[in-house]
């Protein structure tokens, strides 16, 4: 049985070009997860176009995230070595202030919570829910 050669040359493309492709897609979904991640590299105004970029907010209140998921997704932005430095819960706004430092560094967070009580609380927010979060200020020390 005789096999054309530019059978076999074509076979040989398809097999480099689609493993090439498939190494490229690879790379382009790295890219883009890390493209919201804030560094110690990134400049002020890239600091502020991410924060902005990564606040959300529900405008018919409704929970968006557990207040869990809200915490993961921030320490998913904000840079790496990250700590939580102070939290309180400012009861008028219904919103979580949370500050979190690095080096010199120092970024305020609001987690909004939507109106409603939640399974266990009396109050007039549900605690355990987000509808919104908030990077309000960034600070640095020099």
């Amino acid at each position: 049985m005789k096999i054309n050669k530019t059978f076999i040359i074509v076979i040989c493309l398809v097999s480099i070009l689609s493993i090439g492709c498939s190494k490229n897609e690879k790379i382009i979904k790295e890219d883009e997860q890390d493209t919201g991640k804030i560094t110690m590299q990134d400049s002020l105004s890239e600091v502020k176009d991410k924060l902005i970029k990564a606040s959300v907010y529900d405008k018919m209140d409704k929970a968006t995230r557990n207040m869990e998921e809200s915490l993961e997704y921030v320490k998913s932005i904000l840079p790496q070595g990250i700590k939580e430095t102070n939290k309180e819960y400012k009861k008028d706004k219904g919103i979580t202030e949370v500050t979190y430092e690095v080096d010199d560094f120092k970024f305020t967070v609001w987690y909004i919570h939507p109106q409603g009580k939640g399974e266990s609380s009396d109050e007039e927010y549900d605690l355990e829910k987000t509808s919104g979060i908030y990077f309000p200020a960034i600070n640095w020390h020099s």
